[in-house]
């Protein structure tokens, strides 16, 4: 399952009462009475998987140069969404449909979604 930036901001405000790695940090209410420990790190590895890639920027220089995406002027077109790859998928900002095939936007990497991946780093995939 795939979360927005803003779904993460707001399990960011849960960071530190979901078991936050940061040492020192103390709850404010204890979950483990709401949720097991499976559920918990369920969420600690969406967090951590979202997060790494929310972070990074979609590498459109080696799209264009594999022939997936064209470049015309300042915008990007694909002949079809299926041929992008899963993780510049899932950074779409927006689609228009145009004469050069469909025009393609794409989400810019995130630092501070790059300090909340290295921090859930040990939970990923």
């Amino acid at each position: 399952m795939f979360y927005t930036n803003q779904c993460l901001k707001h399990l960011l405000l849960l960071r530190g009462y979901i078991g936050s790695v940061t040492e020192g940090v103390t709850p404010l209410y204890n979950w483990s009475l709401i949720m097991d420990e499976k559920e918990l790190n369920d969420i600690r590895k969406m967090v951590a998987n979202n997060s790494r890639l929310l972070s990074a920027t979609v590498d459109i220089e080696a799209l264009i140069k594999d022939g997936i995406v064209k470049k015309v002027g300042n915008s990007y077109y694909v002949e079809s969404i299926e041929s992008l790859p899963k993780d510049a998928r899932r950074k779409l900002k927006s689609l228009t449909k145009g004469r050069h095939g469909v025009k393609v936007e794409f989400i810019k990497g995130s630092s501070s979604m790059g300090k909340l991946a290295n921090e859930f780093k040990q939970f990923r995939d």
